[in-house]
């Protein structure tokens, strides 16, 4: 979508809360198309948990170099803000490498890396899971989305992988609201209306704009088993270091630059 459709956008009207929940009901996806996915829609320049192993593990197996972002000691007395610079110029230039070698889309709320690494309370998340499911109902899209961020993020999840097949829906689900009880004390309003309805199929997006009701039931957590697990080991590993590392190979082979032998036998000088 340019500049000027977006601005023009009937989408513009739409009004969502704070926190609105992610609906996604879509066919299965390959192994390997759950790889792509989640590779490919992983936010490369933060990885954030409480899990330093595993962050490092990940960083890794993503061709990312963790010894490049600042820590305590690029603070300390004798490093100037020159060399602070020259470190971050060198982490920005690792990232965008990884990137490109990666073909990692830029996107705004619709990112699956969540599904490697997550320090949200209920654990790794996204609309996309490593055995093929598309769906979701239990967790949030992120704080004050747009309807333009969300269709020009779908238009980028469409364009760059066909085979998707799914309706999203931005939820405004729950959120407090300013009106009194008997007891004076403020009421937890529900307004459960999801006032896009996009389709994703064939490369293309298109959407309806009226309330619909939810194209699947909301879903909460399970606060009991979300506690007694909140500290065990791993919880906020979403996936084995071996599937990542496998699906971040068949990415970078997919899009490797042709070799000259390659680039012969197409007939090429």
């Amino acid at each position: 979508m340019s500049s000027d459709e977006m601005r023009s956008s009937p989408l513009n009207a739409v009004e969502y809360v704070k926190w609105p929940r992610l609906l996604v009901v879509g066919e299965p996806v390959t192994h390997e198309q759950a790889n792509e996915i989640i590779v490919r829609t992983t936010r490369l320049y933060y990885i954030g948990t409480n899990d330093k192993e595993w962050e490092r593990l990940v960083s890794g197996a993503l061709g990312v170099r963790p010894n490049l972002g600042l820590t305590i000691d690029d603070y300390r007395d004798g490093v100037t803000d020159e060399q602070r610079i020259a470190k971050i110029e060198l982490r920005e230039a690792n990232v965008e490498s990884r990137e490109k070698a990666l073909r990692t889309l830029d996107l705004h709320y619709l990112a699956c890396d969540e599904r490697i690494a997550s320090a949200y309370v209920d654990g790794p998340h996204g609309w996309c899971d490593w055995d093929g499911t598309v769906g979701s109902a239990t967790y949030n899209i992120g704080k004050w989305p747009t309807a333009v961020e969300v269709d020009c993020d779908l238009r980028s999840l469409a364009a760059a992988f066909p085979f998707l097949r799914m309706r999203v829906q931005v939820l405004n689900d729950r959120y407090y609201e300013n009106v009194k009880d008997t007891d004076g004390v403020g009421t937890y309003l529900y307004d459960t209306t999801a006032p896009v309805t996009w389709t994703v199929a064939n490369g293309e997006v298109t959407y309806e704009i009226t309330d619909n009701t939810p194209i699947t039931p909301p879903t909460e957590p399970n606060f009991e088993d979300m506690a007694s697990s909140f500290f065990a080991p791993g919880r906020e590993r979403g996936v084995t270091i071996e599937r990542l590392r496998e699906a971040v190979a068949q990415v970078e082979r997919a899009y490797a630059p042709p070799t000259n032998d390659e680039e012969n036998e197409d007939g090429d000088e």
